[in-house]
């Protein structure tokens, strides 16, 4: 289910929720006042987990023939 930002236009407040697609057009019809944010992506960022073996392979080929001036992690 997609999360969706929100804004007041009559006061100003914004907020997310999670809200299914097809209830999000009669959420906006039931409430004139309420219009969609831009908002920036989420993004999951620094995971701690190695690769696999398999995985870390073919990072080493990838490392290996693209040059000196890389900076490819191979864990």
């Amino acid at each position: 289910m997609p999360m969706y930002t929100f804004r007041n236009t009559e006061d100003g407040t914004e907020w997310s929720t999670l809200m299914k697609s097809d209830e999000l057009d009669q959420f906006l019809e039931d409430n004139p006042q309420i219009e969609r944010a831009l908002s920036a992506p989420r993004i999951v960022t620094g995971i701690s987990r190695k690769p696999d073996t398999g995985f870390r392979d073919v990072l080493k080929r990838i490392k290996k023939a693209s040059g000196s001036e890389n900076t490819i992690d191979t864990f």
